[in-house]
């Protein structure tokens, strides 16, 4: 069977991390997509200056694509210059 579509998962302004990831999670399982793009790692809620925060996030992402195929593509937009 041959599918093409594109799924949007409409939010605006700050999302979970844990419903981020259970987002790709079900896309992945149930939509059975092979392509995630999460814009942007900011609006994720995990603090700026939270490297751990930010590193469990990238690490649940991976072990979510390692274990489903699942492409992922985690825009990080770099900060503006003062």
């Amino acid at each position: 069977m041959v599918r093409a579509g594109l799924f949007l998962y409409d939010h605006l302004g700050r999302l979970a991390a844990s419903r981020a990831l259970a987002v790709a999670t079900y896309a992945r399982k149930e939509l059975r997509i092979d392509h995630l793009v999460i814009d942007s790692l900011m609006k994720c809620g995990i603090g700026v200056d939270d490297y751990t925060g930010q590193k469990d996030f990238v690490d649940a992402l991976c072990a979510i694509a390692r274990d489903t195929g699942l492409a992922i593509h985690l825009v990080c937009h770099m900060r503006k210059g003062e």
